[in-house]
C-alpha cells in the first residue's frame, strides 16, 4: 500500500505516477495545509475550534465510503481511490466552499486555474496526469466520477450530525443545518447504497448520539 496522506487505508493502489507524485514536497506540504484548513460549513455555527472535520479528512473520508460501494458495485475502486482523494484538492488555494455561496460556473473556473497555474506548472508532468483525473471527475461522465459526487454530497450531512453529538450546546444550529442538508441532498442522491443511509438517517438522526462516520461506512459494507 503507498503511503499517502488522503488515500491511504482505503484501498491498494499499485501506481508508479502516484507512487513518485506524493512524494513530491510540494504535494506534502499543500497536504499540510488542507489538515489545517476547516471546513466552512462549521463557521455558520458560529464555532473556530479545530476538532472538527478539515479538508484533508473530508478527502479521505469521501475515498473510504466512496472505495466501500465502488467495491459492492464492481467499478473501478482504484480509479475511485485516486479520484476521491484529489477531487477537492486545488481548495488548497481557495479554501473550502460554502456550497451555493458561488456559481459552480465560476467554482470550476477558478479550480482549472489553480490546478493548470500552481500544481502542474509546479508538478510537471506528474501534476498534469492528476489534473486529468480530476477533469474526468467533474465531466461526471463515468459512473465512478458520479458515485464520488453522490458521496461528495452526504458527506456535510454526516459531519453535522457527528459535530452535533460532539457539541451539544450547538444543538438549535445544527438541527437546521441537518434539516436543510438532508433535504438537499435527497434530490442528488440515485444510488441505492446512499438512499439507504438517508432513510436510517431520517428515522434515527437525533436518537443515535453515537452514530460516526465509522458507523456510516458500516452501512454502506
Amino acid at each position: 500500500m503507498i503511503g499517502h496522506p488522503i488515500i491511504a487505508n482505503t484501498t491498494d493502489y499499485q501506481n508508479k505516477i502516484l507512487a513518485e507524485f506524493v512524494r513530491h514536497p510540494l504535494w506534502m506540504m499543500w497536504c499540510s495545509q488542507l489538515f489545517d484548513t476547516p471546513r466552512s460549513g462549521y463557521a455558520h455555527f458560529g464555532y473556530t475550534g479545530k476538532d472538527v472535520v478539515n479538508l484533508y479528512d473530508h478527502s479521505k473520508r469521501v475515498a473510504k465510503a466512496a472505495c466501500l460501494l465502488g467495491k459492492r458495485q464492481k467499478l473501478d475502486v482504484d480509479l475511485i481511490h485516486v479520484m476521491a482523494g484529489i477531487h477537492d484538492f486545488s481548495e488548497v488555494f481557495a479554501g473550502d466552499y460554502v456550497s451555493g455561496s458561488v456559481d459552480s460556473r465560476e467554482k470550476y473556473a477558478q479550480e482549472r486555474h489553480d490546478w493548470e497555474n500552481n500544481i502542474v506548472q509546479a508538478l510537471g508532468e506528474d501534476g498534469w496526469n492528476f489534473y486529468q483525473i480530476w477533469l474526468v471527475y467533474e465531466k461526471q461522465n463515468i459512473a465512478e466520477a458520479q458515485l464520488i459526487w453522490q458521496v461528495d454530497k452526504l458527506e456535510p450531512l454526516i459531519e453535522a450530525i457527528e459535530f452535533f453529538n460532539s457539541h451539544p450546546e450547538y444543538a438549535a444550529q445544527c438541527h437546521t443545518m441537518i434539516k436543510q442538508t438532508m433535504t438537499n441532498v435527497t434530490t442528488k442522491i440515485p444510488h441505492q447504497a446512499l438512499t439507504n443511509v438517508l432513510r436510517k438517517l431520517q428515522e434515527d438522526v437525533f436518537v443515535q448520539n453515537d452514530f460516526t462516520f465509522e458507523t456510516y461506512c458500516q452501512w454502506l459494507a
